[in-house]
């Protein structure tokens, strides 16, 4: 739940940031939905996997709360038609 979470509060956030450090991508996101308790979101990937490697979660202060570390990730294959399928329908919505 949390990584979809993540990933709404990403897609929302018109302020979010990508960093690249080393070899991971840090997602920097805020929460939509107005919680003093958890305001601040990173999510890290292994820019080489491209799979989550850890999570955490900050409050207003950015005093970390939750702090989540992604042992073994497994990610559902999806067929090549699936895929592009996916990409030509962002595609048109992007026009």
């Amino acid at each position: 739940m949390c990584l979809y979470n993540f990933i709404e509060d990403y897609k929302k956030d018109q302020d979010a940031k990508c960093i690249e450090e080393g070899e991971q991508l840090i997602l920097e996101t805020k929460t939509q939905d107005n919680n003093k308790y958890n305001v601040y979101k990173k999510l890290y990937i292994d820019a080489k996997t491209g799979k989550p490697t850890k999570m955490e979660i900050e409050e207003m202060n950015k005093k970390m709360l939750v702090y989540i570390l992604y042992n073994e990730i497994k990610i559902n294959s999806i067929n090549k038609e699936e895929v592009l399928a996916f990409k030509l329908n962002m595609e048109e919505k992007d026009i």
